[in-house]
């Protein structure tokens, strides 16, 4: 740092690892606050090392002031410059091996790449045990190791050798290192080691530990009994064995694929945050192919010690797709609970969702599965890893709709939590909420009520539930440029649509088209046929029957028609309005996934598998339900309007409203004319 370092209040706020308004009240509230170096109005910049002195004033606690954050945070960013140079991963590499180096040579480091050759060169000398781990990366160094010396050795002065090489590598992502994809976030770290507990003599093993961000959290200072680790990029495994040293952790480091070769014997704990990307299958032979990530938990389920646990990082597309891989943990019973991590927990992976498999030693597992889906935690609670270990090492969990133990001994189609923690009600709560609905109607309508409407509401045996897709078949909307869709009827000459807008209610039905001549070059495009169910599964859950067909669907709506009636294939009987209202019932509405959409997955929608004759009872009951509220809705929208259009008028001035005396109805249009 020079006196010519110059930095703006956004800068002065992330080297000092405080909010931007603190920055701002700190200069309004003191005097004493350095003046402005430059001051061009709008980005005043402030010398750096001024800056530096007045936060030496400010405690962050009893060792630390802001002064040190601020310096060493701008120690990184210098080293961050230098990354333009030769790359993020090479500067990494040999910052921590400089760090490493200074805390094994106990001196501080030399300014030429000749003499910091010789030393390390020294150092691997008196110290057999250290043998290669300074001298590949310290020979030959670029022209700028002189700077990066100087850095490293006050950052190492300042705060220590491991807390340095934590900080170097906190900043991979400003250095434009491939390392920021794969160290495991500290949420996500965290979850995992409330999960472990105490490792105190137990043995551990992480076969892609990668720089060992997962690990160290895990291991948190704890001595265990063994700890062994892999990973197949031989960077991640020179930084590693830097870090763990640095940390005073002695362990077995390989440079390896773990699958092909896993490192050391059985294990305790295993603990695994794997890289992969969405769609990769692993290099097994065929018959092992499509399990892809779940490879991995497989392997770490085989390489546990009795009573032990493993828990490995996967996304979620594996708890949905591939059913025979998910099947196979069932049957092997290793799977003990499966936590949904938080949207975006990943800040580079901010499309893929993940979760937390536990795992236990094969034949070790019950036949109940912990579900838990900490999403639901993560927006009203920032301490969400230790609320969601606490749920998951309950008994009974106390949250049904977060976290729940179920079995799943039977074929499942999923093991996402979203998908299979709906709301728990048991029977008596439904008929107990249906009797009280019935008798609330009753009172308000006792015009309409008759022996037949609204009905009694009474208890049944559980029916069977069988997906979506054994009942119907999807078809996704289509994509069609907005501006081929007008709002002009078109009548015979073009062809109505339904989107997201109309499914909402923003949009009356047939209040746009889409003209014949323009909807023939989408070739792809097919209207609806009558009965279709058009269902929007994005921001919630809607539904509408197409009663006449013809129209054409917009994504991300989609088209859900019934499988026609086969001899050979029969399915369970179904009518499109009460698949309708079974699609948007209140048991499907919080099954919402997706990363950066939220959805539901209508294929993963399970239906209750009724009679015939329930099918049209209930069909036609639904039917004359949505009639009655629909001319509920007409009286309704009248008394809007009439609300809408006297508050109008008496607000601008031009309107009064007479009172209508009590006169018979043929009278009234009389009193009318003679107001005019």
């Amino acid at each position: 740092m020079t006196d010519r370092t110059v930095v703006t209040m956004t800068d002065i706020a992330e080297l000092a690892r405080v909010r931007r308004p603190t920055v701002s009240n700190w200069r309004r509230r003191h005097d004493n606050f350095p003046k402005p170096a430059k001051d061009n109005g709008s980005a005043p910049l402030f010398d750096a090392e001024k800056i530096a002195r007045w936060l030496d004033s400010r405690p962050v606690d009893d060792d630390h002031t802001y002064g040190q954050v601020f310096r060493d945070s701008l120690r990184v960013r210098a080293m961050v410059r230098l990354s333009g140079a030769i790359g993020g991963d090479d500067i990494l590499r040999l910052s921590v091996a400089l760090v490493s180096l200074r805390a094994h040579a106990g001196t501080p480091l030399p300014s030429t790449s000749d003499t910091i050759a010789a030393l390390a060169g020294r150092v691997e000398r008196d110290h057999p045990e250290l043998a290669g781990m300074f001298i590949p990366d310290l020979t030959n160094t670029p022209t700028f190791i002189d700077q990066l010396a100087v850095t490293v050795d006050e950052l190492t002065r300042s705060v220590g050798p491991a807390a340095a090489i934590d900080e170097f590598i906190s900043a991979a992502d400003r250095m434009d290192s491939a390392l920021r994809s794969t160290m495991t976030p500290t949420p996500v770290a965290d979850l995992i080691a409330y999960l472990v507990g105490d490792v105190t003599g137990r043995t551990v093993c992480d076969p892609a530990a990668g720089v060992g961000s997962l690990l160290l959290r895990v291991l948190d200072g704890h001595a265990a009994g063994r700890v062994t680790v892999a990973d197949s990029h031989p960077t991640w495994c020179r930084i590693l064995r830097h870090r763990l040293s640095a940390h005073g952790v002695q362990a077995e480091i390989r440079w390896g694929d773990s699958t092909a070769d896993w490192p050391g014997g059985r294990s305790d704990v295993i603990v695994l945050d794997p890289p992969y990307i969405s769609g990769e299958f692993t290099d097994r032979k065929a018959a092992e192919r499509g399990a892809g990530p779940l490879d991995w938990a497989m392997f770490s389920a085989r390489h546990l010690a009795p009573g032990g646990r493993a828990y490995v990082v996967v996304p979620t597309w594996t708890l949905t797709r591939e059913p025979a891989a998910r099947q196979r943990l069932l049957d092997a019973k290793v799977l003990a609970s499966v936590i949904q991590l938080p949207r975006r927990a990943h800040s580079f992976l901010t499309g893929t969702e993940l979760a937390v498999l536990e795992l236990t030693a094969p034949g070790e597992a019950s036949d109940d599965v912990v579900l838990c889906n900490a999403d639901r935690l993560a927006g009203a609670d920032e301490a969400w890893p230790a609320t969601a270990a606490k749920l998951v090492r309950a008994p009974a969990p106390d949250r049904a709709e977060v976290c729940r133990r179920m079995p799943l001994t039977t074929q499942v189609g999923t093991l996402l939590p979203a998908h299979r923690l709906t709301e728990e009600r048991t029977s008596v709560d439904h008929v107990a909420e249906a009797i009280g609905a019935v008798q609330l109607v009753r009172d308000l309508f006792p015009d309409q009520v008759t022996a037949r409407w609204p009905g009694v509401a009474q208890a049944r045996e559980q029916v069977r539930l069988v997906p979506l897709t054994a009942i119907a078949t999807l078809r996704g909307g289509h994509r069609i440029s907005r501006d081929d869709i007008t709002d002009v009827d078109l009548g015979i000459g073009g062809t109505a649509v339904i989107g997201p807008e109309e499914l909402r209610g923003e949009r009356a039905m047939r209040t746009r088209w889409i003209d014949n001549l323009a909807l023939a070059k989408y070739e792809s495009a097919q209207p609806t046929e009558p009965g279709d169910v058009i269902a929007l599964a994005e921001g919630g859950l809607a539904a509408a029957v197409d009663q006449i067909g013809g129209h054409l669907v917009l994504a991300p709506a989609q088209v859900v028609r019934l499988r026609p009636k086969h001899p050979d294939r029969p399915a369970p009987p179904m009518r499109p309005t009460l698949l309708a209202k079974l699609l948007t019932s209140p048991r499907n509405v919080g099954r919402e996934s997706g990363s950066l959409v939220r959805r539901v997955d209508l294929r993963r929608l399970e239906l209750p598998v009724l009679t015939e004759d329930e099918v049209v009872t209930l069909d036609d009951y639904f039917a004359d339900l949505e009639r009655r509220r629909s001319d509920l809705a007409v009286k309704m929208n009248a008394l809007a309007r009439l609300d809408d259009a006297l508050s109008a008028g008496i607000a601008d001035g031009v309107l009064a409203v007479a009172a209508v005396p009590d006169v018979p109805r043929t009278r009234v249009d009389e009193f009318e004319n003679e107001q005019d």
